[in-house]
């Protein structure tokens, strides 16, 4: 999970946005069903840039196409 963030935090920040390490953190944590013993809400953009990350490490081998461009 440690590098999912940090390629989140990185990658965003390539990009000219410095996303909450925390915020990114909960979002995947969420995204992969772990319990790191917090409810706290995730932003809504964290949350979008998070789920395209891991589409895009968990799903590389279906190629592009209409759908997933328009996550």
């Amino acid at each position: 999970m440690q590098n999912l963030t940090l390629d989140v935090l990185k990658s965003s920040e390539i990009e000219g946005e410095i996303l909450d390490r925390e915020q990114v953190r909960l979002s995947i944590a969420r995204r992969l069903e772990l319990d790191i013993g917090t409810l706290a809400s995730v932003d809504c953009h964290v949350e979008g840039i998070v789920d395209r990350m891991l589409d895009a490490t968990q799903n590389h081998q279906h190629g592009r196409n209409a759908g997933r461009c328009a996550l």
